[in-house]
């Protein structure tokens, strides 16, 4: 590949440059954009025209007059918005423009990717104002959108301060700082070298990679251009990025996977959720993202040395399948809480990720009713929470649930079975209550089982439920040694109470704020506290006459429902 060293003036005295749409979306944010201006302000400090700005790697498009940006896109993009706004300040703007911004029929001489090309073009308009829109920021419908606002905001403002008889010593010193120029000509390779270069250097996203690799494929191999492929791996790694988008601030997030939730967890997820007819499996439950990806990647090149066909009719079913499961992923989270099983489920069990890739499944293909949602949670609660961690027998159930939603139903009622942990879970439930992870959810079934979803969703205090483990007879009787109050509750002595206290018994699932307020309270006070809870079980629990032998009688009943009801179809 020939290469040169060139100036940002001589890259932008060509004619047009064009991001292609196997390229990730702007990624550079503030942070980025003030190293480069840093760079600038210290070139202009030292007077040093010739300062290094990076590498640009380019391909010659055989269809037009453009320069396709292999590596490099975000730097360019980024130089383009602060020449374009520097330039708008200058006396000599009208040249300077159509010499560096606009190519011969006055349109921008780089086009960005086809998603953000309009907004784009609308978010440098903006420079009339120096400052962007409210209106315009609303219509950022992606991540990369939201970069480029927030970068050619900061752009804005620090150009804005430029005193006027500087601006051209601003402009002259970033024409003459230095980008290395490297040129392939073959689109093959440059899309290779998009992957390795990115892949050792650049941090990218999984998508974005993903997307990358399956153009190449598209491209390289199946004719992309001029099958309409390119075009719909494009269409619909651009609604995934969308969806994602949606998906990364949701409000539950947080309540799903884990605190670090990532787009690489919907690609596993969905990898060990599906067979194709021309790829077998993908998923493991020990498998990365990473390791994932990188066998998705020789499964492409073992399938393009077979059968072009079949490697066509993979891309194709692949794209639209992930598609579908990042919007199903995002309907289940918007259904969190329109739905009172998934409320409880994800909000109050919290239900292991190793079960979403059949959830999810079931969610595409409109199985995932309340019943197999409960048995999920059954399940969840013997896999994970008493003790041990099944996590591939939780994450195999996908084999059943790809056969039939019944078959599924058998195989979890199977697997319960025996998982050895049927007894135990609900001796812990009953005698060591207060340590129970699932206590909240198994408390809701039992005693909340009629509120709505109106109901349910006033427990939610910024985005999260709040609810806290209530002792009813007060923790601090033991913990003070108050044998009297003790024995006034039916108890023999201290030791006697000990046994008891932290059994399902003598707990409530209370909201945090009225449980810090009933805390180390007598009964007779905490009667009148409990009154203001959102749930009716607790707002006629009769706690003033509460004693040992009630709290026996709620063990024993509780044991007979988890028997008989909750956890009947694991018991032989």
């Amino acid at each position: 590949m020939p290469q040169s060293q060139e100036s940002v003036a001589q890259v932008f005295s060509r004619e047009k440059f064009s991001i292609p749409q196997y390229q990730r979306d702007y990624a550079w944010k503030k942070e980025n954009f003030i190293d480069l201006w840093e760079d600038l302000e210290e070139a202009l400090d030292l007077n040093e025209y010739e300062h290094f700005l990076g590498t640009l790697v380019v391909s010659p498009n055989n269809h037009n007059d453009k320069f396709d940006i292999i590596d490099g896109q975000q730097r360019t993009t980024t130089i383009f918005m602060l020449l374009y706004a520097l330039i708008h300040k200058s006396n000599f703007r009208e040249s300077y423009k159509f010499k560096y911004l606009l190519d011969k029929h006055g349109n921008f001489k780089l086009e960005v990717s086809p998603q953000n090309q309009d907004f784009f073009t609308r978010l440098l308009l903006e420079v009339e104002k120096w400052k962007v829109s409210i209106k315009l920021k609303n219509t950022a419908d992606t991540q990369g959108k939201r970069n480029l606002c927030e970068v050619f905001t900061t752009i804005l403002d620090k150009v804005s301060l430029i005193k006027d008889d500087r601006i051209e010593c601003y402009i002259n010193t970033l024409q003459r700082m230095i980008l290395v120029w490297i040129e392939e000509s073959n689109p093959g390779k440059a899309i290779k070298t998009f992957q390795s270069v990115n892949d050792r250097g650049v941090e990218l996203r999984l998508l974005d990679k993903l997307k990358s690799l399956l153009i190449y494929y598209s491209n390289t191999y199946c004719k992309g251009e001029t099958s309409g492929l390119d075009k719909n791996i494009n269409e619909k790694f651009g609604i995934i990025f969308k969806i994602f988008l949606q998906i990364e601030h949701h409000k539950y997030i947080s309540n799903i996977g884990n605190q670090q939730f990532s787009e690489d967890d919907i690609f596993r997820y969905h990898s060990g959720s599906i067979k194709f007819s021309e790829i077998p499996f993908l998923g493991h439950y020990r498998k990365s993202s990473k390791a994932t990806y990188s066998e998705l990647k020789i499964k492409l090149k073992d399938l393009s040395k077979k059968n072009i066909e079949d490697l066509e009719s993979f891309i194709r079913s692949y794209i639209e399948d992930l598609t579908q499961f990042y919007q199903a992923f995002l309907d289940l989270l918007n259904e969190i809480d329109q739905n009172p099983t998934k409320f409880k489920v994800f909000l109050l069990e919290k239900i292991n990720p190793y079960f979403y890739n059949s959830i999810i499944r079931l969610k595409i293909n409109n199985e995932l009713d309340d019943e197999i949602l409960e048995l999920f949670a059954k399940a969840d609660i013997l896999f994970f929470k008493s003790g041990g961690s099944l996590d591939a027998t939780a994450y195999n159930l996908i084999n059943q649930c790809l056969i039939d939603k019944e078959t599924l139903q058998k195989e979890i009622i199977s697997q319960c079975k025996k998982c050895n942990y049927v007894k135990k879970s609900l001796q812990n439930l009953v005698d060591y209550t207060y340590d129970e992870p699932s206590f909240h959810y198994v408390f809701f079934e039992k005693n909340c089982k009629d509120m709505n979803i109106d109901d349910l969703k006033t427990l939610i205090e910024t985005k999260i439920i709040t609810q806290e483990k209530e002792h009813i007879i007060p923790f601090s009787l033991w913990e003070n040694n108050n044998e009297i109050e003790i024995k006034k509750l039916g108890f023999d002595n201290i030791d006697d109470f000990a046994n008891f206290m932290d059994t399902y018994g003598n707990l409530l699932s209370l909201e945090k704020k009225i449980n810090t307020k009933a805390q180390d309270k007598d009964l007779f006070e905490k009667s009148e506290i409990y009154k203001e809870s959102k749930l009716p079980f607790v707002r006629c629990f009769d706690v003033k006459n509460f004693n040992k032998n009630i709290l026996k009688e709620r063990n024993e009943n509780f044991k007979l429902w988890l028997q008989n009801n909750f956890f009947k179809d694991f018991f032989n």
